[in-house]
């Protein structure tokens, strides 16, 4: 295909662009009095600013739109964020994100993602954990693209920032939210805060707690609904204000218990004229019926997700005159178990229990000038370790024993290792630890060249190893008992599990401030993911390896602007990104490999709108467009052997459209109150889960395009203490796959899981 040079692609998807920011501006001309958008201010670059002065794409939502949204989930923000989606293949608690079409598709426990994850600036780099701490925010900061300076690894695709509340050391308040709803549905939000020492201490509570029923109907007899949600969480923080220093120490605990999320199994073995349903006939016995929608099944294994962790964060600011200096220390531990029932049937093909402990700890230092002169910089040294002790037991064709095939390890498995209705069924257990260590040193420079012209020039070192040791895999009879080892240390090379990275990674950019109020940049990013332990490696040594590093090089055009007397905000972005080594997971047959990708490319362009176009409505427009490629990708031809060549197909992940649109309209302000609606739509494009695209038999690992709605009413007292609000989600019942893979080789189905269906609720809140 012809393409254009890094910096001319950027700069020509721009131009579609530029009717809309001219209507736009013409609106200018109209009378605005007292209309004006609330200044937005982010520490996205370790520093408070306006999220309109800065040189970087970033999407950000105060706690005010957080909660006129009702966006309580990392499912919730994405729909509000051009070019950003969530896969949840085991639930809300583990989010995958996606930022311009950079993901993964690992679902190994021990993998970290290509977008950095940090809440009140600490890393999690625990999937499991990353959904476990989203409340009483002040709010949230999706930063996309890489970030090569300020952001420690993992980071290529972009970083997300969740930011909780501090103690304001401004007397004693609180919030209080009681929330009913169908399926059984039980919510509480509750906050407060107080001084301890007059405008020096203070301390804020904030607890959290949701139930409900199942939303996955099981028809098995006896079984649970899957699909729930049983989650508390709570957060302590105590604040210090001196003279010169400012510190708050928060510590959060919480834990999830809820029913697995239900898997969708669709039998698809390949035949000579089409596909069987493996699943369906193999025992003839609780199938998949056709009348059921992608919220019911028969699953003879319903038994809970559990989550449960604690962190402590230290942050403390001192203020030294022409500097500041900032101190960011955290410690993380969690544990979760998901009992999960893999092959969605009502009996044992595929059963898998992911269990996994860790430990997190991280330390950033950094000082930040404030000097009256052209020239300010930010410069600091980062840590940061943590080690998983994972125990993952797969369950495989149990079913057999239901027919009467007793295990029988040489005359069953050895003669015939893939299993199947005629053979028996096994088990298989799987232990290792993962360690992994990061250390970095960071520069990030600003200089203006002159009153309109800035550059930001930043660099940063990083050192990352890591390793999978004590990896000890098993072979094991229906009871689990261990009857044959097959990975032990003794036999692979421990180098093999083990890797050793050192990198630069680093940003240029210029911004022009054409006007005061319009802002033009230009930038280069380049983003370094670190190597990864194949955490799926069980049958045999061959699957014991490491993925290389993945890099970015991103080049980015931008603007800013504010319109109509600052009561309308336009920006927009292009990029071009040369992404090699993409790291995900391969499955062929039972086994797993981590695999690379060669070279891809990613093009594309962004657009936000906040308009408030009367004093009582406001207008939030989000697109995002996607061209993606791997330019040079060879796989395994999962089906007749050997290699397949997958030049050409499209990223995972990476819908070439995304759109989102929301209003807030205030109905009546008068002495009875404030009565609102607010209403957000989202569309998302066709988005392939897989390299292989529609090559072989993965044309249905996919998502269909569709349109996600939520609507909310509400009454809040002219007081300001009291609300009500009414609000229904996903009100077209949107059923299309969130997560898929292609498990026919193995197992003979495709894997789906989809998001929550159509609920609604009651909020009854009581502020003080």
């Amino acid at each position: 295909m012809n393409r254009l040079t890094p910096m001319a692609k950027p700069l020509s998807l721009l131009i579609p662009l530029a009717p809309l920011a001219v209507s736009m501006t013409a609106l200018a001309q109209e009378s605005t009095s007292g209309l004006a958008l609330e200044e937005v201010v982010v520490t996205a670059q370790k520093r408070a600013e306006s999220v309109q002065d800065i040189p970087v794409a970033i999407s950000a939502f105060t706690a005010e739109s957080l909660e006129n949204r009702k966006m309580e989930t990392a499912n919730d923000i994405a729909a509000g964020v051009p070019n950003l989606q969530v896969s949840s293949p085991y639930g809300e608690t583990q989010p995958i994100f996606s930022i311009r079409g950079q993901s993964m598709s690992d679902y190994n426990t021990n993998q970290a993602s290509p977008v950095g994850v940090y809440v009140d600036e600490a890393y999690i780099g625990t999937n499991y954990l990353q959904g476990m701490a989203l409340f009483d925010l002040e709010r949230v900061e999706v930063l996309r693209g890489p970030q090569g300076t300020l952001y420690g690894k993992n980071t290529t695709g972009g970083a997300i920032n969740f930011i909780t509340r501090a103690p304001s050391l401004e007397g004693t308040s609180g919030k209080v939210t009681l929330t009913v709803g169908d399926y059984g549905r039980e919510h509480i939000d509750a906050a407060a805060e107080t001084v301890l020492v007059e405008d020096t201490l203070g301390i804020r509570a904030a607890y959290t707690y949701t139930k409900t029923d199942g939303h996955h109907d099981n028809h098995f007899p006896g079984g649970d609904d899957l699909t729930s949600i049983d989650t508390w969480a709570g957060r302590i923080s105590l604040r210090y204000s001196g003279e010169q220093v400012d510190a708050v120490l928060r510590y959060a605990a919480g834990e999830s218990d809820g029913m697995t999320t239900a898997v969708i199994n669709e039998g698809r073995v390949p035949t000579g004229d089409g596909f069987s349903d493996a699943v369906g006939s193999l025992i003839g016995q609780f199938p998949r019926e056709d009348g059921w929608d992608q919220w019911e099944g028969s699953h003879n294994k319903s038994e809970p997700y559990s989550t449960d962790f604690q962190s402590t964060t230290l942050t403390v600011n001192w203020d030294l005159q022409d500097y500041t200096l900032t101190s960011i220390t955290s410690y993380l531990e969690g544990t979760g178990l998901n009992r999960a029932d893999t092959d969605g049937a009502g009996w044992q093909l595929l059963q898998i229990d992911w269990g996994a402990d860790v430990t997190q700890f991280a330390q950033d230092l950094r000082i930040a000038s404030q000097f009256d002169g052209p020239f300010n910089f930010i410069a600091g040294v980062y840590y940061a370790t943590d080690t998983m002790d994972i125990k993952n037991v797969f369950e495989m064709f149990h079913a057999t024993g239901d027919l009467g095939i007793p295990f029988d390890l040489m005359n069953n498995f050895i003669t015939n290792p893939t299993p199947n209705a005629a053979t028996t069924g096994f088990t298989s257990i799987q232990t290792y630890t993962q360690e992994r260590d990061s250390i970095a040193v960071y520069l990030h420079t600003t200089y203006d060249l002159t009153d309109q012209l800035s550059l930001t020039a930043g660099l940063r070192y990083t050192e990352d190893e890591g390793n999978g040791k004590d990896l000890h895999t098993q072979l094991a009879d229906y009871d689990r008992n261990p009857v044959l080892d097959l990975i032990t240390p003794a036999t692979f090379d421990a180098d093999a599990a083990s890797y050793d990275d050192s990198e630069f990674t680093g940003k240029l950019s210029l911004d022009y401030q054409y006007t005061e109020d319009t802002l033009l940049y230009a930038s280069y990013s380049r983003g370094y993911r670190s190597s990864a332990f194949n955490g799926g490696a069980q049958f045999a040594p061959n699957e014991v390896g490491v993925a290389a590093p993945e890099f970015v090089d991103a080049y980015e055009l931008g603007f800013k602007t504010l319109v109509r007397d600052g009561t309308v905000q336009i920006n927009g972005a292009a990029f071009y990104y040369d992404y090699t080594d993409q790291q995900f997971v391969n499955v062929i047959g039972v086994q797993q490999f981590l695999q690379n990708g060669e070279d891809s490319f990613i093009q594309g362009l962004e657009l936000e709108v906040i308009a408030r176009l009367t004093h009582n409505l406001t207008l939030n427009l989000g697109l995002g467009y996607l061209d993606t490629e791997f330019e040079s990708l060879t796989l395994s031809d999962t089906l007749n052997g050997g290699t397949i060549d997958l030049s050409g197909n499209e990223l995972f992940n990476a819908p070439e459209l995304n759109l989102n649109l929301a209003i807030d309209y205030i109905l009546a302000d008068n002495d009875y109150g404030v009565f609102r609606i607010s209403a957000d739509t989202a569309y998302t494009a066709e988005q392939w889960f897989s390299a292989y695209n529609d090559d072989l038999n993965y044309d249905e690992i996919k998502g269909e395009a569709g349109w996600m709605s939520n609507a909310k009413v509400s009454w809040d007292s002219a007081d300001d203490r009291m609300t009500v609000a009414l609000w229904i989600k996903n009100i077209g019942d949107n059923d299309d796959p969130t997560y898929a893979i292609n498990l026919q080789g193995g197992f003979g189905y495709d894997y789906y899981t989809v998001g929550l269906p159509r609920r609604m609720g009651l909020d009854l809140s009581y502020r003080f």
